[in-house]
């Protein structure tokens, strides 16, 4: 199997970006094992403080753990680190290269940021998504030479997977 080891979503519309993160982490031992970078925010185009829509700094604050327990890092464009936290609903830029998502829940009963990976007839929706999907090999010490995956192949991973879960319905 080929190895892929970073992942880019960094468009600025986060289009199918729920759906993206989903595959990567239902497939990560079985399709990438060797899967250690997904960048999925450009910070170009937002500003030192931007508010972000709450579905997607939902997302974003549900990935950041799941990435944790995958041993994923999460990255914006450049390669500086993406850290999400629960305080405020803002993004914050530091020197340091750590972005930072803090916000609170309005509602008085705690939200449940468990991630729970979706099962063969959870996810019927569709991935007509502009998002940018680019695989880099890394040049690791203790790799060996696994041929790079490409954009088609992770796509037809994925079109098959999802193939596969409509035949079991």
């Amino acid at each position: 199997m080929p190895s892929l080891r970073q992942i880019d979503f960094t468009n600025r519309y986060n289009d199918g970006l729920q759906q993206h993160l989903n595959f990567i982490a239902d497939s990560k031992d079985s399709h990438f094992p060797a899967l250690k970078v997904v960048r999925i925010l450009d910070n170009s185009w937002f500003f030192a403080h931007y508010s972000f829509r709450w579905d997607v700094l939902n997302i974003l604050c549900d990935w950041t753990k799941v990435a944790r327990r995958l041993g994923i890092e999460l990255q914006i464009n450049q390669g500086e680190t993406l850290e999400m936290h629960l305080r405020d609903r803002m993004l914050e830029f530091t020197g340091d290269g750590l972005v930072e998502c803090d916000y609170e829940t309005d509602s008085e009963d705690e939200r449940d940021d468990t991630y729970v990976p979706s099962t063969s007839e959870d996810d019927d929706s569709g991935s007509d998504s502009d998002d940018s999907l680019s695989c880099v090999s890394e040049n690791l010490e203790d790799s060996h030479s696994e041929p790079e995956m490409d954009h088609d192949t992770v796509l037809r991973i994925w079109d098959r997977m999802r193939e596969v879960r409509q035949i079991a319905m």
